[in-house]
């Protein structure tokens, strides 16, 4: 159960709900799963005036993980949700002049899916090293392009032991949301390096 601000009911008026079911093989090589999410968005007004916005969203993910070295994840998601919200919290002419605020969206539909896929050398010894690529998209409304994320990226993982891991990613878009009938925004890329501790 999802109650989105705590402290009432207020969000959408009831409790989210958030169901799921999977599947792994004994040797957690093959795993599927499939997953749902039905509630609502915050609404506006009060009162017999209050709309409620849906957000009913189902998503399909898989996974194959080889114990050679070989691995490949994907997820897949699609429903209704009837807001978008991309380019700012309000709209305001002096901090946000061309920005679009939360805008109520009957029946939009949005969709997302990803899929990662690489390959661990020494996956067995004390120091495996993963390469891996990734490629992911997100359309807030899927009439509108001009709402499109899409994104290309690729890395490297290097366990320094059993609890301590590098990671170096570098993921570079090649569509961004903006608002629509404007130029497309500047596509840039970005490199994270990070230290990874398991507790």
């Amino acid at each position: 159960a999802v109650n989105g601000d705590r402290a009432s009911e207020s969000v959408g008026r009831r409790i989210d709900g958030v169901y799921r079911a999977a599947y792994q093989s004994a040797n957690k090589s093959v795993g599927v799963g499939l997953s749902y999410y039905g509630g609502h968005l915050r609404g506006s007004g009060v009162g017999p005036a209050y709309v409620s916005r849906d957000k009913d969203l189902l998503g399909l993910d898989a996974q194959y993980i080889s114990p050679t070295g070989p691995f490949l994840l994907g997820e897949y998601l699609s429903g209704k949700y009837e807001q978008i919200q991309a380019f700012g919290e309000a709209k305001d002419a002096a901090t946000n002049p061309t920005g679009l605020g939360t805008v109520y969206a009957p029946g939009n539909k949005v969709e997302g899916y990803y899929i990662q896929g690489g390959f661990t050398f020494g996956k067995k010894t004390a120091r495996p090293l993963t390469l891996f690529a990734s490629y992911d998209v997100l359309k807030r409304n899927k009439d509108n392009s001009a709402y499109d994320d899409e994104n290309v990226g690729g890395g490297v993982l290097y366990n320094l032991d059993s609890a301590t891991r590098l990671r170096l990613y570098y993921v570079k878009p090649s569509k961004v949301a903006h608002v629509p009938g404007t130029p497309d925004p500047a596509k840039v890329g970005l490199t994270t390096a990070e230290v990874q501790f398991k507790f």
